[in-house]
């Protein structure tokens, strides 16, 4: 019993003595500053392109806010393969996505930034090469091409309107118009020879700009051999693409001729009703037809012309909703021409395009689903009757 009373009155005793002790300022306090401090970071652009160097910034203040005087912190990045940091908050893009720049001081405390980094080229004088895309697109750039660095952005791009002479999925920004080269640079753009123009020869293809709503030739281009590769000399940036290069010698043979009856300006019904415009033109030169099909607020523009290697005309029509129609058909009589679907038979449709003695011409589609022997209801029945 009397041990029992010894051992609560010592406890006690030292409770009593370690409140003494914490009152008169003896004892360890709780750690105070780092825990309570705030770390604001920036940086000195925050938008990139692989190779752009940036500088990361960090202000750390106290829990009354006032700035820490030279306060070290440590850099990192949180997705290394976008952005790296090094210990002096030297930022460097790496490749295409995003990352946080973070600063932490020892006690905890910790601030960060965003940066983002897209697909694109660091120019500087020293010049380099430099892809995008998983390579799809490349641009070497020569020694002093550029007499100071700046970020060329690399887009994926499409016109407004559809483009029936262009390779599907093969057109580009490089920069803007506004970024010029002092020597030439060499773009080049890798592309699937499936998605050209149906028909169009492999030859045919090249790089070319669009300039006020036009496309046209980038001298000097040419198809890599044994390569779906297109490459050119460019002096400055802008929007290019692949597809069919305008032939440099006119198209004079009477096989060229055969599509001439369906060239005007159009207006169309169907079923007696007004459906559309339909302007048809020649290329300059005589080699293709182009289509610029409006009705109300759809349409479409195609690309047609003939191909001596197979003795055939070939038609591709792309809707404003992305759709996609090819057909093709040999030389027919003076005056009407026939063209059937890509398809694999029994199925396919056939259009048809016939001159009228009224100088009126009727546009038909119908379906096969036994290889021809017979076709159905036409499901589309076209008149074009010249605007006056």
């Amino acid at each position: 019993m009397f041990q029992q009373l010894s051992k609560r009155a010592h406890v006690t005793l030292a409770l009593v003595l370690g409140a003494v002790l914490a009152c008169a300022g003896g004892g360890t306090e709780p750690p105070t500053g780092n825990a309570r401090e705030t770390i604001e970071v920036s940086l000195s652009a925050n938008a990139l392109v692989p190779g752009q160097p940036a500088t990361a910034t960090a202000v750390v203040r106290d829990d009354a806010g006032a700035v820490i005087p030279d306060a070290a912190v440590t850099w990192g990045s949180t997705n290394g393969m976008a952005a790296s940091v090094a210990a002096d908050g030297g930022v460097t893009a790496l490749a295409p996505g995003g990352s946080t720049i973070v600063a932490t001081r020892p006690g905890g405390a910790s601030g960060s930034a965003a940066v983002s980094v897209a697909e694109g080229a660091w120019a500087t004088p020293a010049g380099g090469t430099f892809a995008g895309f998983g390579g799809l697109i490349e641009l070497q750039i020569p020694p002093a091409a550029v007499s100071a660095p700046r970020a060329l952005h690399f887009n994926r791009a499409s016109t407004a309107l559809p483009d029936p002479t262009g390779v599907e999925r093969a057109q580009f920004t490089v920069g803007t118009s506004a970024d010029v080269f002092l020597v030439p640079a060499t773009l080049r753009l890798r592309f699937t020879a499936d998605s050209a123009p149906y028909g169009l020869p492999r030859s045919s293809l090249g790089i070319r700009v669009l300039q006020s709503d036009t496309w046209s030739n980038v001298p000097g281009s040419a198809i890599a051999s044994g390569v779906d590769r297109a490459e050119a000399p460019i002096s400055a940036g802008g929007h290019y693409g692949v597809g069919r290069l305008i032939p440099t010698m006119p198209c004079t043979d009477a096989a060229y001729r055969a599509f001439d009856f369906w060239l005007g300006d159009w207006d169309v019904s169907s079923g007696g009703t007004l459906v559309g415009r339909n302007r048809v033109t020649l290329e300059p030169g005589g080699c293709a037809v182009f289509e610029d099909y409006t009705s109300g607020p759809g349409g479409g523009r195609s690309i047609s012309f003939y191909e001596p290697t197979s003795d055939a005309w070939y038609q591709t029509y792309l809707d404003y909703s992305g759709a996609r129609l090819e057909i093709s058909g040999p030389v027919g009589t003076p005056g009407s021409l026939r063209m059937r679907t890509v398809g694999l038979p029994p199925l396919y449709d056939r259009w048809e395009w016939t001159l009228l003695p009224s100088g009126e011409v009727t546009q038909v589609a119908s379906r096969t689903l036994n290889n021809g022997v017979s076709f159905g209801a036409p499901y589309w029945n076209g008149l074009y009757r010249r605007r006056p």
